[in-house]
């Protein structure tokens, strides 16, 4: 597993320094006529990352070597949860969907894993975005009752009542 992450994450690392130095020896005028383009490879790169991430914390979490860091996490500001709606925005927009943050969660306060949490929301994003052809993606942050409700709201097919009893 350690040999497979680093075999993907070095060249992803330097593909990623490459962009950036290509895109300053082409200079503004190229650069800016072609900005989408460089953001769609680095997208692409930092999903490639992300997915090798995952597969590695599943690995971790498997062999029961995972441990959380508990913190108090605040989703009532927009710095997480926006945090996380960011890094999915240039997908939504690639595929022409509507994508919104809807954050009216007060007295917000969780204590979580944060790096858990947003893995989980990441996860839902990732697959709401993937499997919606046409239509939005809404990441909604609420009060429900006592808590605080992080949902991801989609007009794609849905997931069938089979894959549901899983």
């Amino acid at each position: 597993v350690r040999q497979f992450s680093h075999e993907v994450r070095s060249p992803l690392s330097v593909v990623m320094t490459y962009i950036d130095f290509l895109a300053e020896d082409l200079g503004e005028e190229i650069f800016y006529a072609h900005k989408k383009e460089f953001e769609i490879i680095k997208s692409s790169a930092r999903r490639i990352l992300k997915t090798t991430e995952a597969f590695l914390d599943e690995s971790v979490i498997d062999a029961g070597l995972y441990k959380p860091e508990w913190e108090i996490v605040d989703l009532e500001t927009d710095e997480f949860i926006g945090k996380v709606f960011d890094e999915y925005k240039l997908f939504a927009e690639l595929k022409g969907l509507k994508f919104e943050c809807v954050n009216t969660a007060r007295n917000g306060k969780i204590y979580t894993d944060k790096y858990s949490l947003s893995l989980v929301i990441s996860n839902l994003l990732d697959n709401a975005i993937k499997y919606t052809k046409e239509g939005s993606v809404v990441l909604r942050a609420f009060n429900e009752d006592d808590k605080v409700v992080v949902q991801v709201e989609d007009t794609g097919k849905g997931m069938s009542a089979d894959f549901r009893k899983k």
